[in-house]
């Protein structure tokens, strides 16, 4: 009776390990936490990954509370225009020039960033006054100046009322998160 019993559990190890193994790929369910999330969307590595509508709030207040590397912030910004249909994945096999710049001035007036590559689809070229951009102003303010200069060089937008796009000297610091996150649209719902 016992060999009888290793045999049958056996057998139904190795069915389901069969079973569990010969499923594809795209067939398992894939289930991120949010940090996870934060961490693949920044290293342009979530792919065509849907997130969840009930998580992109918790999502969004995570992932733009944060400081990142420049070539992250134009991975979240890449991700979050293919939540409104674009794809931008030609970006990526075009020369990309993000620069971090100790002082930064336009037309002798001090500005947080430059984009140069506008009307130009094969480059993305920026440059980001970097001390006030990286310790000066919040995380959302960050992305508010990094977004507005990927709005001019990938979205090819002039300065317009909309706030993301306003060419304006404002107090960075004055705009909530929640603010922030709610203007995003305005970016990439292009009239």
């Amino acid at each position: 009776m016992k060999r009888v019993l290793e045999i049958l559990l056996f057998g139904l190890v190795t069915f389901g390990l069969l079973t569990l193994f010969s499923c594809e790929k795209e067939d398992l369910p894939i289930e991120y936490n949010i940090d996870e999330l934060v961490f693949l969307i920044k290293s342009n590595q979530l792919d065509n990954y849907q997130v969840e509508e009930s998580k992109l709030s918790e999502l969004r207040n995570v992932l733009y509370s944060k400081k990142y590397e420049l070539e992250e912030y134009l991975n979240i910004f890449l991700w979050e225009s293919s939540l409104y249909g674009y794809d931008f994945s030609y970006v990526k096999s075009h020369p990309i020039k993000l620069v971090k710049k100790e002082n930064l001035y336009f037309q002798d007036r001090r500005v947080s960033g430059l984009a140069y590559g506008r009307d130009n689809d094969e480059l993305i070229h920026i440059e980001i006054w970097w001390p006030h951009f990286n310790n000066e102003i919040s995380s959302h303010a960050s992305f508010k100046i990094m977004f507005h200069e990927l709005g001019h060089d990938i979205l090819n937008l002039n300065h317009s009322d909309d706030y993301v796009m306003m060419n304006s000297n404002i107090n960075y610091n004055k705009m909530s998160l929640e603010d922030f996150i709610n203007l995003i649209p305005s970016l990439f719902i292009i009239k």
